[in-house]
């Protein structure tokens, strides 16, 4: 007969397991808008409609047993400093480089940090186009762009843009935000940058009377899938885990993704 002091001790136990069974992830976005996939520039992570790729992670929480998810936002180069630091577990959405698997782990093919990465566990594509002032004489054919003052092009800090335009020979004037760089087109301190058009689009619609004069380059620049990256420390110690979260981002994409869009588009 079990009295009542022992199943005071067994429920302890009981909850004890179960707490130590659950996993707090803590995961990183950055704190400048990218409409739709997150909202609004600021620290705060909106409730209402905080963004496409924001609410995907969230879903991770509900797909993955006993994974609590925990989000935070800071400028982007903080984002990949904390974890290439273990000091955030996730940041999203992260483009491949090379460069960036010594701050943490895309999802790839083999399961091996070098990869092939894995483009069906990606979160989506985006696009980077070429903007600048009408009338400017900048030309830009899908291949060579030409009339770029003193071969720089603005870019926003800390993207992977910036050394896509670096091997291709150009000098980049990095800012803080899509905005800043739309900012000094107008300015005058440089005559094309490019910038990520899900913003850029969004800010100059926004702003019509400060970017009216601004001009769009078809075709994109470059297109490019954006992931979710872990940091090596959660990998080695969760690798199950991790590879259940990519599946997940799989499957969320390709089973939610139009209906979340769909009410961003509504707005």
């Amino acid at each position: 007969m079990i009295n009542c002091t022992s199943r005071l001790f067994i429920a302890c136990c009981l909850n004890i397991t179960f707490f130590a069974s659950a996993i707090e992830i803590t995961i990183a976005y950055e704190d400048k808008e990218q409409p739709p996939y997150y909202m609004e520039n600021s620290l705060l992570i909106p409730t209402e409609k905080p963004g496409v790729s924001v609410e995907m992670i969230k879903r991770l929480g509900q797909m993955v047993e006993g994974l609590e998810i925990n989000l935070i936002r800071c400028p982007w180069k903080r984002c990949l400093y904390s974890l290439k630091n273990n000091l955030i577990d996730g940041v999203f959405n992260a483009s491949y480089k090379q460069t960036r698997l010594d701050i943490g782990w895309y999802p790839t093919i083999n399961g091996l940090l070098e990869g092939p990465v894995d483009l069906s566990r990606r979160i989506a594509f985006i696009s980077y186009s070429f903007y600048t002032l009408k009338n400017s004489g900048v030309e830009w054919d899908g291949v060579t762009i030409s009339n770029v003052n003193k071969r720089t092009i603005g870019a926003p800090r800390g993207y992977s843009v910036v050394t896509d335009l670096q091997r291709k020979g150009f000098l980049v004037d990095e800012s803080p935000s899509t905005k800043s760089n739309l900012e000094k087109l107008i300015l005058g301190r440089i005559n094309v940058v490019a910038l990520q058009d899900v913003t850029a689009d969004s800010v100059i619609v926004e702003n019509p009377k400060t970017f009216s004069n601004i001009n769009k380059l078809q075709p994109a620049f470059i297109t490019k899938a954006y992931y979710l990256m872990l940091s090596h420390a959660f990998v080695q110690k969760h690798p199950k885990i991790a590879q259940q979260m990519w599946d997940a981002i799989k499957v969320i994409r390709e089973t939610e993704f139009n209906n979340i869009v769909t009410k961003y588009n509504n707005d």
